[in-house]
Protein backbone atom coordinates (compact mmCIF):
# COMPACT_ATOMS: atom_id res chain seq x y z
CA UNK A 1 0.00 0.00 0.00
CA UNK A 2 2.42 2.73 -0.84
CA UNK A 3 2.03 6.06 0.71
CA UNK A 4 -1.33 4.77 1.93
CA UNK A 5 -3.15 4.97 -1.07
CA UNK A 6 -6.96 3.84 -1.21
CA UNK A 7 -6.75 3.75 2.92
CA UNK A 8 -9.74 5.33 3.07
CA UNK A 9 -11.71 2.89 0.52
CA UNK A 10 -9.98 0.03 2.34
CA UNK A 11 -11.62 1.45 5.67
CA UNK A 12 -15.04 1.86 3.99
CA UNK A 13 -15.19 -1.00 2.86
CA UNK A 14 -14.08 -2.79 6.41
CA UNK A 15 -17.25 -0.64 8.40
CA UNK A 16 -19.74 -1.29 5.19
CA UNK A 17 -18.71 -5.35 5.35
CA UNK A 18 -19.83 -5.27 9.02
CA UNK A 19 -23.32 -3.19 8.33
CA UNK A 20 -23.93 -5.41 5.95
CA UNK A 21 -23.05 -8.90 8.01
CA UNK A 22 -25.07 -7.17 10.32
CA UNK A 23 -28.47 -6.38 8.75
CA UNK A 24 -27.87 -9.52 7.08
CA UNK A 25 -28.10 -11.70 10.32
CA UNK A 26 -30.34 -9.23 12.39
CA UNK A 27 -32.82 -7.55 9.74
CA UNK A 28 -36.09 -8.61 8.89
CA UNK A 29 -36.30 -9.40 5.61
CA UNK A 30 -39.02 -8.12 3.87
CA UNK A 31 -38.95 -6.77 0.19
CA UNK A 32 -38.24 -3.50 1.16
CA UNK A 33 -35.06 -4.42 3.70
CA UNK A 34 -33.90 -6.87 0.96
CA UNK A 35 -33.10 -3.54 -1.53
CA UNK A 36 -32.16 -1.84 1.73
CA UNK A 37 -29.04 -4.61 1.88
CA UNK A 38 -28.26 -4.51 -2.11
CA UNK A 39 -28.34 -0.91 -1.37
CA UNK A 40 -25.14 -1.59 1.40
CA UNK A 41 -23.90 -4.48 -0.82
CA UNK A 42 -23.20 -2.15 -3.44
CA UNK A 43 -21.48 0.75 -2.02
CA UNK A 44 -19.22 -2.16 0.19
CA UNK A 45 -18.67 -3.95 -3.29
CA UNK A 46 -17.19 -0.07 -4.94
CA UNK A 47 -15.27 1.36 -1.91
CA UNK A 48 -13.49 -3.03 -1.87
CA UNK A 49 -13.14 -2.11 -5.93
CA UNK A 50 -11.58 1.06 -5.28
CA UNK A 51 -9.23 -0.27 -2.05
CA UNK A 52 -8.13 -3.46 -4.64
CA UNK A 53 -7.22 -0.42 -7.64
CA UNK A 54 -5.51 2.24 -5.24
CA UNK A 55 -4.06 0.29 -2.77
CA UNK A 56 -3.36 -3.15 -3.81
CA UNK A 57 -2.37 -2.13 -7.21
CA UNK A 58 -5.44 -4.17 -10.01
CA UNK A 59 -5.56 -0.95 -11.85
CA UNK A 60 -6.60 -1.94 -15.18
CA UNK A 61 -9.54 -0.80 -17.38
CA UNK A 62 -11.36 -4.02 -16.57
CA UNK A 63 -11.10 -3.07 -12.72
CA UNK A 64 -11.99 0.58 -13.07
CA UNK A 65 -15.45 -0.51 -15.27
CA UNK A 66 -16.18 -2.98 -12.56
CA UNK A 67 -15.92 -0.17 -9.91
CA UNK A 68 -18.06 1.82 -12.47
CA UNK A 69 -20.66 -0.57 -13.39
CA UNK A 70 -21.27 -1.54 -9.71
CA UNK A 71 -22.07 1.92 -8.37
CA UNK A 72 -23.72 2.98 -11.26
CA UNK A 73 -26.61 1.25 -10.00
CA UNK A 74 -26.37 3.04 -6.46
CA UNK A 75 -29.57 5.72 -7.86
CA UNK A 76 -31.73 3.39 -9.23
CA UNK A 77 -31.79 0.99 -6.39
CA UNK A 78 -31.73 3.73 -4.04
CA UNK A 79 -35.00 5.57 -5.87
CA UNK A 80 -36.90 1.56 -6.07
CA UNK A 81 -35.94 1.68 -1.91
CA UNK A 82 -37.81 5.18 -1.20
CA UNK A 83 -40.84 4.02 -4.02
CA UNK A 84 -41.37 0.84 -1.72
CA UNK A 85 -40.98 2.54 1.34
CA UNK A 86 -44.02 4.78 0.09
CA UNK A 87 -45.90 2.76 -2.04
CA UNK A 88 -44.96 4.42 -5.16
CA UNK A 89 -44.18 1.26 -7.09
CA UNK A 90 -45.50 1.08 -10.44
CA UNK A 91 -45.55 -1.43 -13.41
CA UNK A 92 -42.65 0.30 -15.25
CA UNK A 93 -40.27 0.92 -12.53
CA UNK A 94 -37.43 -0.88 -14.64
CA UNK A 95 -37.30 2.27 -16.56
CA UNK A 96 -34.79 4.27 -13.75
CA UNK A 97 -32.38 1.17 -14.52
CA UNK A 98 -32.26 1.37 -18.33
CA UNK A 99 -30.13 4.52 -18.32
CA UNK A 100 -27.21 2.52 -16.39
CA UNK A 101 -27.55 -0.53 -18.35
CA UNK A 102 -27.87 0.87 -21.36
CA UNK A 103 -24.54 3.27 -20.54
CA UNK A 104 -22.98 -0.04 -19.28
CA UNK A 105 -23.43 -2.13 -21.89
CA UNK A 106 -21.62 0.86 -23.98
CA UNK A 107 -18.56 0.54 -21.49
CA UNK A 108 -18.38 -3.04 -21.75
CA UNK A 109 -17.43 -2.99 -25.07
CA UNK A 110 -15.03 0.08 -24.71
CA UNK A 111 -13.76 -0.82 -20.98
CA UNK A 112 -9.82 -0.28 -22.73
CA UNK A 113 -10.52 3.93 -22.66
CA UNK A 114 -11.22 3.61 -18.87
CA UNK A 115 -7.95 4.72 -16.51
CA UNK A 116 -6.67 5.63 -13.39
CA UNK A 117 -5.92 9.28 -13.44
CA UNK A 118 -4.77 9.47 -9.60
CA UNK A 119 -4.89 7.57 -6.37
CA UNK A 120 -4.58 9.36 -3.32
CA UNK A 121 -4.97 8.00 0.57
CA UNK A 122 -8.69 9.03 0.23
CA UNK A 123 -10.12 9.67 -3.29
CA UNK A 124 -9.56 8.08 -6.75
CA UNK A 125 -9.87 10.00 -10.24
CA UNK A 126 -10.59 8.08 -13.56
CA UNK A 127 -10.91 8.73 -16.92
CA UNK A 128 -14.20 7.79 -18.90
CA UNK A 129 -15.96 8.12 -21.52
CA UNK A 130 -20.11 9.49 -21.64
CA UNK A 131 -19.49 11.16 -18.06
CA UNK A 132 -21.34 13.87 -19.00
CA UNK A 133 -24.74 11.59 -19.99
CA UNK A 134 -23.49 9.20 -16.73
CA UNK A 135 -23.46 12.36 -14.83
CA UNK A 136 -27.17 13.74 -15.76
CA UNK A 137 -28.76 10.37 -15.21
CA UNK A 138 -26.96 9.99 -11.67
CA UNK A 139 -28.06 13.34 -10.25
CA UNK A 140 -31.38 13.33 -11.66
CA UNK A 141 -32.47 10.30 -9.97
CA UNK A 142 -30.96 11.43 -6.73
CA UNK A 143 -32.79 14.62 -6.92
CA UNK A 144 -35.77 12.30 -7.62
CA UNK A 145 -35.30 10.46 -4.21
CA UNK A 146 -35.07 14.16 -2.29
CA UNK A 147 -37.88 14.84 -3.74
CA UNK A 148 -40.05 12.20 -2.44
CA UNK A 149 -38.77 12.09 1.19
CA UNK A 150 -39.45 15.68 1.32
CA UNK A 151 -43.07 15.37 -0.21
CA UNK A 152 -43.76 12.18 1.78
CA UNK A 153 -42.21 13.86 5.08
CA UNK A 154 -45.97 14.84 7.19
CA UNK A 155 -47.21 11.58 5.20
CA UNK A 156 -45.60 9.39 7.71
CA UNK A 157 -47.44 8.03 10.23
CA UNK A 158 -45.94 8.61 14.48
CA UNK A 159 -45.38 4.89 14.58
CA UNK A 160 -42.95 4.95 11.75
CA UNK A 161 -41.46 8.23 12.10
CA UNK A 162 -38.28 7.12 13.79
CA UNK A 163 -37.25 4.39 11.07
CA UNK A 164 -38.20 7.41 8.05
CA UNK A 165 -35.91 9.73 9.86
CA UNK A 166 -32.88 7.25 9.54
CA UNK A 167 -33.95 6.56 6.26
CA UNK A 168 -34.08 10.37 5.28
CA UNK A 169 -31.21 11.37 7.32
CA UNK A 170 -29.37 9.14 5.73
CA UNK A 171 -30.07 10.24 1.91
CA UNK A 172 -29.38 13.63 2.73
CA UNK A 173 -26.56 13.74 4.89
CA UNK A 174 -24.73 11.58 2.46
CA UNK A 175 -25.90 14.09 -0.82
CA UNK A 176 -26.06 17.55 0.45
CA UNK A 177 -22.35 18.55 1.63
CA UNK A 178 -21.72 16.56 -1.64
CA UNK A 179 -23.38 19.41 -3.41
CA UNK A 180 -21.51 21.75 -1.44
CA UNK A 181 -17.88 20.86 -1.85
CA UNK A 182 -18.43 19.83 -5.61
CA UNK A 183 -17.70 23.37 -7.14
CA UNK A 184 -14.27 23.83 -5.57
CA UNK A 185 -13.04 20.59 -7.27
CA UNK A 186 -10.72 20.51 -10.22
CA UNK A 187 -11.73 18.20 -12.64
CA UNK A 188 -14.59 17.21 -10.46
CA UNK A 189 -16.05 14.98 -13.18
CA UNK A 190 -13.10 12.55 -12.91
CA UNK A 191 -13.54 12.29 -9.09
CA UNK A 192 -17.47 12.46 -8.57
CA UNK A 193 -17.62 8.92 -8.59
CA UNK A 194 -14.98 8.07 -5.22
CA UNK A 195 -16.04 11.63 -3.52
CA UNK A 196 -20.19 10.42 -3.42
CA UNK A 197 -19.05 7.18 -2.02
CA UNK A 198 -16.46 8.20 0.47
CA UNK A 199 -19.89 10.28 1.84
CA UNK A 200 -22.18 7.31 1.40
CA UNK A 201 -20.98 6.13 4.41
CA UNK A 202 -23.00 8.64 6.04
CA UNK A 203 -26.24 6.63 4.01
CA UNK A 204 -24.74 2.91 5.04
CA UNK A 205 -25.03 3.68 8.87
CA UNK A 206 -28.66 5.22 9.49
CA UNK A 207 -29.85 2.87 6.31
CA UNK A 208 -28.50 0.02 8.26
CA UNK A 209 -30.17 1.30 11.47
CA UNK A 210 -33.28 1.79 9.09
CA UNK A 211 -33.23 -2.10 8.19
CA UNK A 212 -32.86 -3.28 11.41
CA UNK A 213 -35.97 -1.35 12.91
CA UNK A 214 -38.23 -1.74 9.84
CA UNK A 215 -40.98 -4.53 10.12
CA UNK A 216 -43.45 -5.48 7.57
CA UNK A 217 -46.81 -7.12 8.97
CA UNK A 218 -49.13 -9.73 6.56
CA UNK A 219 -46.29 -8.00 3.70
CA UNK A 220 -47.45 -4.87 4.12
CA UNK A 221 -45.72 -1.74 5.78
CA UNK A 222 -46.82 -1.78 9.41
Amino acid sequence: MENFNGFLSLLWASIELLLLINVLIFAEKNRINKIGIVLIGLLFSYQFTESMICAFGFSSSFTILIGYIIISYLPPVGLLLVMEYFKLTKKYNFIMFMPFIVINIYYIFTYQSFSLINCTPFIAGYKNELSNIYGFFYYAEIAVILFILKDNYFKIPVEKKKEFYFLAIGFYIFILPFFVIFPFIQDFRSYFESILCKFAITLAVPLSFFLLIHKEKNGKNS
